[in-house]
């Protein structure tokens, strides 16, 4: 005949121990990974914002010259010199 063999209690210990800490390790590794994920979204927001800082700062600058400003009020609001004298379209 065949004896059972007695798990003993120091067995399934050691078992419940190691199923809790997979189970603690699989979790902050999920939040290790979203974690990450948020970075790498926070990191692209910050690039698309620092490029589109730069182009408002290349606009400013822009604006900033006499005959841009001259060009605008011309051509954007139809504005004249005195003594011209408009041309309308």
């Amino acid at each position: 005949m065949h004896r059972k063999k007695k798990i003993s209690p120091k067995k399934i210990l050691y078992f419940l121990l190691c199923i809790i800490l997979l189970a603690y390790l699989a979790v902050k590794g999920w939040e290790w990974y979203a974690l990450s994920r948020q970075l790498e979204e926070a990191s692209r927001i910050r690039d698309q914002l620092q490029q589109e800082n730069q182009e408002l700062e290349n606009q400013k600058a822009a604006l900033e010259d006499p005959a841009v400003i001259e060009k605008k009020a011309r051509e954007d609001l139809g504005l004249v010199k005195q003594g011209e004298v408009p041309y309308v379209r």
